[in-house]
């Protein structure tokens, strides 16, 4: 090993430097077009339905619809997805025919969650049931109020259903908040809460941890509604952002793999003079700077009250149905890409004071976008480095990974040929570090590697410090 390679290799990972090319690919501001794809599956079999209830059944690795109206008809038909084709069901248990039925699935019990809606003879229903290939009914005493147009989503973290809102007899809506534990409703009373509502939409968004709320109806008003709320549990907090044009019945969708919740069309307000409905077909982004609006390829027309569920088996986005001028859809879509962003780890650290410093992603980098690494394991507060370079193999020549024993990092491998360098505090035992990838087509596909240095005045190394994993990341194409 060459003493001068490691002096090297540990200054570069340790001052911050300047590289024009990878800087380009982080914070230019270029202008491009967002390249997710979205694509119509050729199949005869879906249903042409509206105000139906949704949900992602990852048990089952199925698309959940049920209920709604056909051919002017509410229905209590129940239709699964499996990726290529739609299957209909209808169990000799069922419950009865229904609008607007509120659906989530909910993950710790294995089963989808299917409450109220309005009935044929427009009743409004506060009936509960589960379903996961077959149905059963909760008969519990304490629970939400007859509504339809209810929103749910379950909560991951706390292995809880939220249901929020709905409309309600006598021309009004609801504000309630309601918590599902898989065998029992309790009502939650948060000091903030967002107005009543209905035909709105909820996701979980695992990038905020947190149950994501937009958009609806507002009965007495006659108007929909443009704001943006986070649940955690608690409290309901507004989300301070430039908003989307106001809308309700749009399909909104935690997309996994991308670490981002989207958002595509639903109806907005009433034009005048003639009060003719004005239906979108935009597309837009939450990240952590707020919502953008991406233009996406072979979206699906301009339409509303459209089925939107993430499929985890293919990883994809899909959409299905939605109507327009009284025109109702029975077309399926997907939106995928081709060049999806990575970010893989690999090797090992070696152990500080407080552990191995283990380097991770908080999110991918997509163009377009914002991504940011975490640094944990570490003492509680002091200074990292976090160095960056394009080769995972070597570096001038020399093989890496490098072991680092001969500048004073015993027991610590080099896993890059690092080409720049960055600083970032360490906060409560965790440092981060992220930056802005431009829109730039030039950007997607180009690969690199990250690894972080700790300074830790606790170690007995000589240069007290330790060193952490490595990620390899690609930047993706929306």
């Amino acid at each position: 090993m060459q003493p001068q390679y490691l002096t090297s290799f540990a200054q570069d990972m340790m001052r911050p430097a300047l590289l024009g090319g990878l800087l380009a690919l982080t914070t230019l501001a270029a202008s491009a077009a967002a390249q997710l794809q979205c694509s119509q599956i050729v199949t005869a079999g879906g249903p042409a339905s509206r105000t139906f209830g949704a949900a992602y059944d990852s048990a089952r690795g199925r698309t959940i619809l049920f209920g709604g109206e056909r051919l002017g008809v509410l229905r209590n038909e129940l239709y699964e997805w499996d990726g290529a084709n739609w299957t209909s069901y209808l169990p000799a248990v069922a419950p009865g025919p229904r609008g607007r039925p509120a659906l989530a699935f909910d993950e710790a019990r294995g089963r989808t969650l299917i409450f109220g809606g309005i009935s044929p003879s427009n009743i409004f229903l506060s009936d509960t049931w589960t379903y996961d290939g077959n149905y059963a009914q909760s008969m519990v005493l304490t629970r939400p109020s007859p509504r339809s147009a209810a929103a749910m989503a379950y909560d991951p973290t706390r292995q809880m259903v939220v249901l929020f809102g709905g409309f309600v007899p006598l021309g009004t809506d609801s504000a309630e908040t309601w918590e599902w534990d898989g065998s029992a409703w309790s009502q939650r009373m948060p000091s903030v809460s967002p107005s009543a509502r209905g035909a709105h939409r909820m996701v979980y968004d695992a990038s905020r941890d947190a149950v994501v709320m937009f958009g609806g109806w507002r009965t007495p008003l006659q108007s929909t509604v443009g704001d943006t709320w986070e649940w955690d549990g608690a409290n309901w907090t507004a989300i301070a952002t430039a908003a989307p044009p106001s809308r309700c019945d749009q399909a909104m969708v935690f997309d996994e793999k991308r670490g981002r919740t989207v958002m595509f069309g639903g109806l907005s307000a009433f034009q005048q003079p003639g009060n003719v409905p004005v239906t979108l077909g935009d597309f837009w982004v939450l990240g952590p700077s707020g919502w953008q609006l991406k233009i996406v390829s072979g979206l699906p027309s301009p339409r509303t009250d459209m089925l939107g569920q993430y499929d985890r088996v293919n990883q994809e986005v899909v959409l299905h149905g939605g109507w327009v001028s009284g025109l109702i859809f029975n077309q399926t879509f997907s939106a995928a890409t081709a060049q999806p962003a990575a970010m893989a780890p690999y090797g090992v650290g070696c152990v500080g004071s407080n552990g191995v410093p283990e380097l991770s992603p908080d999110s991918a980098p997509w163009i377009g976008d914002y991504y940011q690494v975490s640094v944990t394991n570490v003492v509680p507060s002091t200074v990292g480095f976090l160095a960056i370079g394009f080769s995972d193999t070597s570096w001038n020549g020399l093989s890496v990974p490098v072991d680092l024993a001969q500048f004073g990092l015993p027991g610590c491998l080099g896993w890059l040929g690092p080409d720049l360098s960055v600083v970032f505090p360490v906060q409560n035992g965790t440092g981060s570090w992220g930056l802005n990838v431009c829109n730039c087509p030039f950007a997607v596909g180009v690969s690199y590697s990250m690894q972080a240095i700790v300074l830790d005045p606790g170690s007995t190394r000589p240069l007290g410090a330790a060193v952490s994993n490595a990620l390899r990341a690609t930047i993706g194409n929306w």
